[in-house]
């Protein structure tokens, strides 16, 4: 594919102004003025810093590991590769994308991960208890020192099972003399 230029546009014998596509300034007053696709029409020309500009941008925004988007590689109108390949994102962007992503899935296993052990359990026994049940005032820090150290005067009906006050002595006791 010929990437056509101001001469050849200049040479043309149309009077037809012609515009960039993106920021739609005239010929030469932005910079030269570049057919990179098949479009035609008021979509063919575009001035080669702005579609710079525009693949930069694709590219720094993109969400995929690589670094390349296909909207940088071809044209969003007619389909067909830009004559003018992207420019290369730096390793600096690529590296952040890459760690972004994997800090992402270090977060959700960690969650997955405290959710589904003993913190879990006592979390959800903790969240699922009546407040009127475990605490007189309602109050939820109440509700969690109460699920970390048992309650001070224990409900008989109290969904949370709690190793009697005495339990906690003996094995100090045990662990001193033994």
């Amino acid at each position: 594919m010929a990437l056509e230029t101001n001469s050849d546009i200049l040479e043309n014998e149309c009077t037809e102004k012609y515009m960039c596509r993106i920021c739609f300034e005239e010929t030469t007053e932005v910079g030269e003025l570049v057919s990179p696709c098949k479009c035609t029409g008021t979509q063919k020309y575009v001035h080669l810093k702005c579609l710079r500009r525009w693949q930069e941008n694709v590219l720094r925004n993109s969400r995929s590991l690589d670094g390349y988007d296909e909207r940088a590689i071809k044209c969003s109108v007619c389909r067909t590769p830009f004559s003018i390949p992207p420019p290369v994102v730096a390793w600096q962007q690529r590296l952040s994308a890459i760690l972004r992503g994997i800090s992402s899935a270090l977060c959700i296993s960690l969650f997955a991960f405290g959710l589904s052990g003993e913190c879990g359990q006592t979390l959800r026994q903790v969240l699922t208890a009546k407040r009127t049940r475990l605490s007189p005032c309602g109050s939820p820090v109440g509700n969690l020192d109460r699920a970390a150290f048992g309650p001070c005067h224990p409900h008989p009906r109290s969904p949370i099972s709690v190793p009697p006050r005495t339990a906690l002595p003996s094995r100090f006791s045990r662990g001193f003399h033994g």
